[in-house]
């Protein structure tokens, strides 16, 4: 290193563990007889995609009003909510 050079370490800062939501939705029907109908699997993709996009909607919704969902707060107490 030349004497006109400084050097200095870069700071790590860890990041803050926040909080996961988890939705599980109802169980999806199929069969083998599905896999040939190409309309209903059409239809059926429609519907689970609509089903995962109002799910991920709704934890979305329910993570801005949650205020438990920094990790401050959350030490110092434990919430417990309806969904």
């Amino acid at each position: 290193m030349m004497d006109t050079e400084s050097f200095g370490l870069p700071l790590i800062a860890p990041a803050v563990p926040r909080r996961f939501y988890f939705l599980f939705g109802a169980p999806i029907q199929t069969t083998p007889a599905l896999a040939a109908d190409r309309a209903a699997c059409q239809q059926l993709y429609r519907e689970v995609k609509g089903q995962v996009e109002g799910g991920l909607g709704y934890l979305l919704r329910r993570r801005e009003s949650d205020p438990y969902r920094d990790l401050l707060p959350r030490l110092a107490q434990a919430p417990s909510f309806e969904p």
